[in-house]
């Protein structure tokens, strides 16, 4: 009997993680609920789920190098995002910003068709394409953050 209820047991835990392995990889929209005073947010897929949440700086100032963008916009992800891959905010007049570097999905909509924002890879792309046009006037708000995070010497344009 004992043997019998240890392999129901058993059976149970691989059920359980079978279902949240399957939960975590299926292919579909969601929308992760507002929780503790952060805004819901809009996930594209699934894959993008394993990006949510703090990406280790490290990886960050790879994504920055790889997108040919000046080191200061690891700063900038810290101090946009605190490096949160799956960060939304919602502005007052509607819009969203997406990702580390807080795109918005008003000003740059052509930038959002057919990817996935919270992609670190694809949001630094976007950042690039942003940076191209405005320099890092477009991260403004958060100057007195990512200049005090190490960036002060450089030069506020391009």
């Amino acid at each position: 009997m004992r043997q019998v209820l240890l392999h129901l047991g058993l059976m149970v835990l691989v059920v359980v993680a079978f279902f949240r392995i399957d939960v975590a990889t299926r292919h579909a929209s969601e929308v992760v609920r507002e929780s503790e005073g952060q805004p819901a947010r809009v996930v594209a897929s699934s894959t993008s789920l394993a990006r949510l949440g703090a990406t280790p700086a490290l990886n960050v100032f790879s994504v920055v190098e790889g997108a040919g963008l000046p080191s200061v916009f690891v700063a900038i992800a810290r101090c946009e995002s605190s490096l949160d891959a799956g960060a939304v905010h919602l502005n007052a007049d509607g819009s969203r910003d997406h990702g580390l570097w807080q795109i918005n999905d008003r000003w740059w909509a052509p930038l959002f068709v057919g990817v996935d924002p919270y992609d670190p890879v694809v949001n630094a792309e976007m950042a690039a394409a942003v940076y191209a046009e405005q320099g890092l006037e477009a991260w403004a708000p958060s100057r007195s953050c990512w200049e005090a995070a190490g960036s002060a010497g450089l030069k506020a344009g391009r």
